[in-house]
């Protein structure tokens, strides 16, 4: 372009300029008239202020932060907030649904007040990390390397897969936790029933060693007796001392102690005392069979029949103690449910699992799209930001040429115009490539002189 002779050119770039950006007609008169002051919306200092930027972006994705400031267009813009709004929205589901899980997990290690405020500041930090890595994609300029979009995407995928999961199983804590403490009931239930079918299986089989030692002197004695002739001085004694003497016949053998009765005696004794342990043993596992049938809810049963169980795996409220066995059970009851085809049972954890996986599968291909899309890679391109320069540069030139030469671009208006230039610079801001970047489009007349 020449600023000396080619008005026509700035005349109708200034017009458009005009029609469509008001904000910076307005900025141009305040210039004009030395009211206007860059720093006057800026009611907290620069530190505050990225703070609070930065705080805000661990809660909601900043659209803005999507694209590059070069060549802004409209559909950029709104690619950009649809983009921001489907991340944002798929990480609120995820974190909403996933405090639970946090919380649950918390509860039987801290009070509850206090289980409540970590699994709060849990919840927000994956809420910010997901944000985070959706941002980092859908913002990955041209010229970045290749693993640093699908490294991001990689992480963002996994994240959300992560979520879903959590999710799910979130929900099914929270929406159905009496079933969960029946299920885990059960479970401990039959382990106790089983450790008592342990046992009786245990004393019918096991021998006791001292049984077995005066047992063995009990058969070798009454064999050594059957084998003296009646005549034999020593028959009598070994007799005593196997079974006691003929006059101690009607002794109840019950009130002496162990270790003053005879040794055959002694084997009785031990057979009475075992055969009366597996009756007492029997009867007490068959009579728990009939409690926990009549009861009906293995819940009540422990906490009737077997106290001290119930006190190890739950609270007064019949609820389970153990934060890490209760996400362990509703992980295993709903990755079950799902793979058994059982959806409809997960009611509404099978709704809100739905509903995350679709928001988050959206979010991923939607940053991902968002990345790759032309226009956005161009909002970064360094080569659009020299052309740019050079175009307001040539204007600013063109316009200092007319001023010079006293002549009225658009006469009606320019004194304002005079202020446009100025205008732009307010709204002119270095980015990290080190150039300057117009966050709107320029007229429509120059974007394929651009392109090409």
């Amino acid at each position: 372009m020449n600023p000396s002779n080619n008005f026509d050119k700035v005349r109708s770039d200034i017009t458009w300029i005009i029609s469509t950006r008001p904000d910076l007609v307005a900025k141009a008169k305040l210039i004009a008239q030395g009211k206007y002051n860059p720093n006057q919306d800026d009611s907290l200092n620069k530190d505050e202020l990225t703070f609070l930027r930065c705080l805000l972006n661990l809660i909601i994705v900043n659209p803005n932060d999507l694209h590059g400031k070069v060549y802004v267009t409209d559909n950029v813009e709104s690619r950009s907030h649809l983009t921001a709004s489907s991340i944002t929205i798929a990480n609120w589901i995820n974190g909403i649904f996933s405090f639970p899980l946090f919380f649950f997990l918390l509860e039987s290690t801290f009070f509850p007040i206090f289980a409540g405020m970590v699994a709060m500041l849990a919840t927000g930090g994956v809420l910010g990390i997901g944000n985070i890595f959706g941002a980092s994609v859908a913002k990955c300029r041209k010229g970045n390397r290749s693993w640093s979009l699908w490294g991001g995407l990689l992480a963002l995928v996994g994240l959300n897969v992560i979520q879903t999961g959590a999710t799910g199983i979130g929900v099914e804590m929270m929406n159905n936790r009496s079933e969960l403490n029946r299920i885990y009931a059960t479970k401990i239930a039959n382990n106790y029933l089983t450790d008592k079918e342990n046992q009786i299986t245990y004393l019918q089989q096991s021998e006791n060693p001292i049984y077995l030692n005066v047992k063995e002197r009990c058969d070798v004695g009454t064999t050594q007796f059957n084998t003296l002739p009646p005549s034999h001085p020593n028959r009598d004694a070994l007799y005593v001392s196997l079974y006691g003497a003929f006059a101690q016949k009607d002794t109840n053998w019950n009130n002496l102690p162990f270790e003053k009765l005879p040794v055959c005696r002694q084997v009785t004794r031990l057979e009475n005392e075992k055969n009366q342990e597996l009756e007492t043993a029997i009867l007490s596992y068959q009579n728990l069979l009939t409690e926990r049938s009549q009861t009906g809810s293995d819940l009540v049963f422990l906490e009737k029949f077997a106290p001290q169980v119930f006190n190890e795996h739950f609270t007064n409220q019949r609820e389970i103690k153990s934060g890490t066995i209760l996400v362990g059970l509703a992980t295993t009851e709903v990755f079950n449910k799902i793979s058994s085809g059982k959806w409809t049972e997960l009611g509404l954890s099978y709704f809100i699992f739905i509903l995350s996986a679709i928001t988050s599968i959206a979010s991923c291909v939607m940053a991902l799209t968002h990345a790759l899309s032309k226009d956005v890679q161009n909002s970064y391109d360094p080569q659009l930001q020299i052309i740019i320069d050079d175009y307001f540069q040539e204007m600013r030139q063109a316009l200092m040429s007319a001023q010079a030469n006293d002549t009225h671009i658009i006469p009606e208006i320019d004194p304002t115009i005079q202020s446009l230039e100025n205008s732009y610079y307010h709204e002119y801001e270095p980015n990290d490539m080190g150039t300057g970047n117009i966050n709107y489009p320029l007229p429509e007349g120059d974007e394929k002189e651009w392109q090409d």
